[in-house]
């Protein structure tokens, strides 16, 4: 049985949590809506958030 690839189809779900407790974590699948959706996270104050915390939450390829 060989393995499925990421490129054919097969996702997997991630959480991005912010090290700032003034900010909203948020869910992504790939690289590309990791990186739109980190441009557009800002905490209470409406500075962008820097660093998060990357969690494996389900899928095929951890």
């Amino acid at each position: 049985m060989s393995p499925v690839l990421p490129s054919e189809g097969a996702k997997s779900v991630y959480f991005a949590q912010p090290y700032s407790l003034a900010a909203v974590g948020f869910y992504f699948s790939d690289l590309a809506e990791y990186e739109a959706k980190v441009s557009r996270c800002r905490d209470d104050h409406g500075m962008p958030v820097e660093e998060f915390e990357l969690q494996y939450i389900d899928g095929d390829h951890a």
